[in-house]
């Protein structure tokens, strides 16, 4: 049976089992979940479309050890079509604390050149998915 491109893609996504550890929290914790976010990046890179790190500046808190749990949160905070910030937290699953905030700034640029690329222009369902993800500011902040 013949599918549309979407259609295939969508079936491969499913296939990879995404079920992460019960201590990860927030970040991709097993080999075929990294697998999938590998996976995403070349289909993005395919499409022509790169996000390079431009900035990225982070506050330690309080140190993890080397074996102690710990969950990632991101939240995408700023993005206008060809740039976006992403802020993070690191926090000790054991005792809530927070070990790390930060945040990093991304632009979107064409591969092979790396030269800017407005994605609301380019690829308009791309653009709409993160206007979706992007984390309002509360009324009154």
């Amino acid at each position: 049976m013949t599918f549309s491109p979407v259609v295939e893609k969508f079936l491969r996504y499913i296939a990879v089992d995404t079920q992460s550890s019960e201590t990860s929290g927030t970040h991709p914790s097993t080999e075929k979940q990294k697998d999938l976010g590998r996976m995403l990046v070349r289909e993005l890179e395919a499409m022509g479309v790169v996000i390079p790190v431009i900035a990225a500046r982070g506050n330690f808190k309080i140190f993890l050890r080397f074996d102690d749990p710990f969950a990632v949160e991101m939240r995408m905070t700023f993005y206008n079509g060809v740039r976006m910030t992403v802020a993070y937290e690191v926090r000790n699953t054991d005792t809530g604390e927070l070990c790390y905030d930060g945040e990093t700034e991304h632009c979107f640029v064409s591969n092979p050149d790396y030269k800017p690329l407005a994605l609301k222009k380019k690829f308009p369902q791309l653009h709409e998915k993160l206007m979706a993800v992007l984390e309002k500011p509360e009324k009154g902040k």
